[in-house]
């Protein structure tokens, strides 16, 4: 088969999305199969992408919402015609996600659909208040509808959907992880003195956005070291609200226990997850959360809000704990349980790695691989 993936995300930002995309292509290929990548022109370069077929998009970069770019969403775009698919994915609802839905319909080519985002959660980009995020939930799932096939990381997802009057065949397919790259590593206590890590460890890592809620985790870090708990807060990753957070922790008093690493990659950001000791994510606009898996399958426990998709990978007490949004007495509660008992830390890894490990690349491809000839037969 022949696939053409699109998305409103390029290889260069720091998105789940384009990760999940990245190693579902090489599985994919592997597996005999080609595939092409459509997404925004973006500042930027990534090597590892470059083995993969990409074509960029022409597009413009939208002041009050960073994190998008703005490309024309009609039209067939150059190079998917001499591409030839078989079918279309697309996997965000922005411009580049509407012209996958034109170039599916002037190509009479199936179009597949995933839905990897909560749409009330990013109203904020637009105007954050209720109607907005009404809004954005109804457009998502008028976007979706056009789609002859939906998959979403969770049931979560789906459930939200059918509620907002998608009709369409929906299947709960996770984004794959690469099992291979994202591992425990030995000799922890060298990887901590390489990377300033000086005490036990809480690791927050990923786009640093306002949807995150990070503020929330700086308040319950700042109540751990109130209440006698010893430790530092490991940020990996970049993004808007990077600022904010260094001035909130200052005003906190809790910056010199705070360490920006910035974003990593590969081999590097692997070493950095192990360097930590408990991974922890307040969240409540995951629909997964990619970041996540990842410090699980490397062999961190988790501390998560029972929120969004979140509670179907986390079990309360077997591979992670559980506390409610804005609860940061709860949160502080549970870093401290975790960060002062290694034994119940290696429990919780383990368990979490059992739970990771079914987020095989090669389970992944097979299962849209059946999905795609099921489409394709209709």
């Amino acid at each position: 088969m022949r696939i053409a993936y699109f998305s409103d995300f390029s290889w260069a930002q720091v998105t789940g999305i384009g990760d999940a995309l990245h190693t579902l292509m090489q599985q994919l290929n592997a597996r005999g199969h080609s595939t092409c990548f459509f997404a925004p022109s973006e500042p930027g370069h990534r090597d590892n992408a470059e083995p993969l077929a990409h074509v960029s998009l022409s597009s413009i970069g939208l002041p009050w919402a960073p994190i998008y770019r703005f490309t024309s969403p009609f039209g067939i775009p150059k190079g998917l015609k001499d591409f030839r698919p078989d079918i279309i994915h697309t996997n965000t609802y922005g411009t580049v996600g509407f012209q996958a839905v034109h170039a599916a319909r002037s190509l009479s080519v199936p179009l597949v659909g995933t839905e990897h985002t909560m749409p009330a959660e990013y109203a904020r980009y637009i105007l954050n208040v209720s109607w907005m995020k009404t809004a954005m939930r109804k457009f998502a799932a008028h976007y979706y509808q056009k789609c002859d096939l939906i998959t979403a990381p969770s049931q979560m997802v789906i459930r939200e959907l059918v509620e907002d009057g998608v009709t369409k065949p929906m299947h709960v397919v996770s984004n794959p992880l690469e099992l291979s790259l994202f591992r425990p590593l030995p000799d922890r206590d060298r990887l901590k003195a390489e990377y300033g890590i000086t005490k036990p460890a809480i690791l927050c890592f990923g786009r640093l956005a306002k949807e995150k809620n990070i503020e929330e985790l700086l308040d319950a870090f700042a109540l751990l070291k109130q209440n006698g708990t010893d430790a530092q807060l490991v940020m990996v990753g970049s993004g808007p609200a990077e600022a904010e957070l260094r001035n909130k922790a200052h005003m906190l008093g809790i910056d010199r226990d705070i360490r920006f690493l910035g974003m990593l990659r590969g081999e590097t950001l692997v070493e950095a997850i192990n360097a930590t000791d408990v991974y922890a994510i307040v969240s409540r606009s995951e629909t997964q959360s990619m970041t996540m898996m990842q410090a699980m399958s490397c062999g961190l426990p988790v501390i998560a809000v029972n929120h969004g998709a979140l509670p179907e990978y986390i079990v309360h007490g077997e591979n992670g704990f559980l506390a409610e949004g804005g609860n940061v007495k709860a949160i502080a509660t549970h870093l401290a349980e975790l960060l002062t008992d290694p034994a119940k830390r290696a429990a919780f890894g383990a368990s979490g790695r059992a739970v990771a490990a079914q987020l095989a690349p090669e389970h992944i491809a097979e299962v849209l691989e059946q999905l795609y000839e099921s489409v394709l037969k209709k």
